[in-house]
């Protein structure tokens, strides 16, 4: 089993665009070279090979310090989120992770790779998901998904029936999109001591 986190490069202006109002465009940043920390620090304590998929650049210092701390990086190809999921789930079973999901610790991670089910997903409360395990890239699986929206989830359980066995579902875990997201993570303590960046 293989752990693939999908990520964009901490840059201000060019990640976590919702949370701009909320943080500006350089606390945006720091909020994602986090999120990106804490991401790669629970794949890698599941005790599964961890690979960071990364966009746009191989180069960007956050990466290549999660580089010199051992895991592979792979820059993710052109194309949407399916076609950048199924590249990184090519020759096995692979649970794929983003960097949204402060609340998708190190065991749950380890669960997912360890479940008795070839495949299995964490939904977020908002109709998409945040971890999924593949025993292999499954292109019908994604076909026809409006990626980004809150028919994900809808569109993954009609697809489901299309490819061989079952789709496993997992308890709910919030995501990190939008403002109102931040607060409720923060007023859960989900975030913790991680935000001490500066509001622009």
């Amino acid at each position: 089993m293989r752990i693939a986190i999908l990520a964009k490069a901490p840059q201000a202006g060019r990640c976590n665009t919702r949370l701009i109002p909320r943080l500006g465009a350089g606390g945006a940043a720091r909020l994602q070279a986090q999120l990106l920390r804490r991401a790669a620090r629970n794949a890698a304590a599941s005790g599964q090979p961890v690979t960071l998929w990364v966009t746009p650049d191989l180069r960007h210092p956050s990466f290549l310090a999660l580089r010199r701390a051992g895991l592979r990086l792979r820059r993710q190809p052109a194309g949407d989120l399916g076609r950048r999921m199924l590249w990184a789930a090519r020759g096995g079973a692979t649970v794929l992770l983003g960097t949204d999901a402060p609340a998708l610790g190190a065991a749950r991670i380890r669960a997912l790779a360890e479940a008795t089910a070839p495949a299995a997903l964490h939904p977020a409360p908002d109709g998409g998901f945040v971890a999924l395990r593949l025993p292999r890239a499954q292109p019908r699986l994604f076909a026809a998904v409006d990626w980004g929206s809150a028919r994900v989830l809808r569109q993954l359980r009609r697809n489901a029936r299309r490819v061989p066995g079952p789709l496993q579902w997992r308890e709910a875990v919030p995501d990190l999109d939008t403002p109102a997201d931040f607060r409720a993570l923060r007023r859960a303590g989900v975030l913790g001591p991680l935000c001490l960046w500066r509001v622009d």
